[in-house]
């Protein structure tokens, strides 16, 4: 009992890692999804996101558990069929890629923003971590990303419950004072943006779910790791979201709003610090993005050819990562939740036919 909650501990704690990103821990996900629509849309949002999240990872952990599914871009033919199905086997590892080459951006803008490192060996010392530890497997992918998941998700929890503790003003936060900032929105909606947003991270998520299933052994890990993973991602983007509207009228303009409040919290040290966090959390969710990528080309990730793909997909990443990294997010992240939402229908159509809800 006490080895499968350390278990359920160490996949949720993978799983949050390889969802943070550069996008979440900078804040920019965060308010272009939710903040940029106020206080109260953005907790509404927040909960749409939530019940999304919860059937998609529950539903996916246990399909690859109870189906063994030996590839894992094999958990689309599930849910779409033959033929829908090998399209998004083979267009969701291109997305994938994208979002690699955002995290290789976003490593870039913080090197040269709080570090005075050019952004091109910002880029450069990011392709070499996710390099190197890809080409080391997938059993050593999880262990990394999950030890450095435990110390990520704590010191963004306390960070950001520092800031929300000294908020004195709310009135901000409003829908109508955000919108004279002028953030870019994700969607044209708040109930859009939290569909949006979940189907955006689900898309990104299934293969390395129904690869998370197939190494569980019973249906009560499966379901414990799926729920407690939705969970404690919702309430690390409401505390990042709290604390970010709390501070709004400060972060117009911002490339990389949480790190500035870190500063703003613990001046000189703050922002260094959570910076050295930040490029943790671009690390630990661009190493799986670049795996996936590759694993839709060669399974067997110790192959000559798994390596090779790795290499090129990683130099390819580091060109593409020279774009602007707000502008990146804007443009990509959206399009790919429009995508994420015709696969979460198909998952429940799926779902109802085999009764499984």
């Amino acid at each position: 009992m006490k080895k499968e909650t350390f278990k359920v501990f160490d996949y949720t704690a993978a799983t949050i890692a390889y969802l943070i990103g550069s996008g979440l821990a900078s804040g920019q996900e965060i308010v272009q999804f939710f903040s940029s629509y106020g206080l109260v849309k953005s907790c509404l949002a927040a909960l749409i996101m939530l019940l999304i999240f919860c059937c998609v990872t529950v539903a996916t952990i246990e399909t690859g558990r109870k189906k063994r599914i030996s590839e894992a871009n094999n958990i689309y033919k599930v849910y779409c069929g033959k033929y829908l199905g090998t399209f998004f086997a083979w267009l969701t590892p291109l997305i994938l890629f994208s979002i690699y080459a955002v995290m290789i951006s976003g490593a870039g803008t913080l090197s040269a923003e709080y570090f005075s490192v050019p952004n091109r060996i910002g880029r450069l010392i990011m392709l070499i971590l996710s390099l190197g530890t890809v080409l080391s497997g997938f059993e050593k992918l999880v262990s990394v990303i999950a030890k450095i998941g435990h110390v990520i998700i704590l010191i963004i929890i306390v960070l950001s419950i520092c800031s929300i503790v000294k908020i004195t003003d709310w009135s901000g936060a409003s829908s109508a004072a955000i919108a004279e900032y002028g953030f870019k929105r994700a969607s044209p909606s708040w109930l859009l943006s939290g569909i949006n947003y979940a189907s955006f991270c689900a898309l990104t998520l299934y293969p390395f779910l129904a690869e998370l299933g197939n190494k569980m052994n019973s249906k009560k890990e499966a379901v414990a790791t799926g729920l407690f993973s939705s969970f404690v991602f919702f309430t690390i983007a409401m505390l990042i979201n709290f604390s970010l509207l709390g501070n709004i009228s400060a972060l117009a303009g911002k490339e990389m709003p949480a790190v500035f409040i870190a500063n703003l919290l613990f001046p000189r040290i703050g922002g260094i610090g959570y910076s050295v966090i930040l490029y943790s959390s671009i690390y630990t969710t661009a190493v799986p993005m670049l795996w996936t990528t590759c694993n839709r080309i060669a399974v067997d990730d110790k192959s000559l050819q798994f390596k090779f793909c790795a290499v090129v997909l990683a130099v390819s990443a580091y060109f593409i990562g020279g774009l602007p990294f707000s502008v990146l997010i804007n443009f990509i992240y959206p399009y790919i939740g429009y995508v994420g939402i015709f696969v979460f229908a198909c998952l429940i159509i799926t779902m109802l036919k085999q009764r499984e809800f």
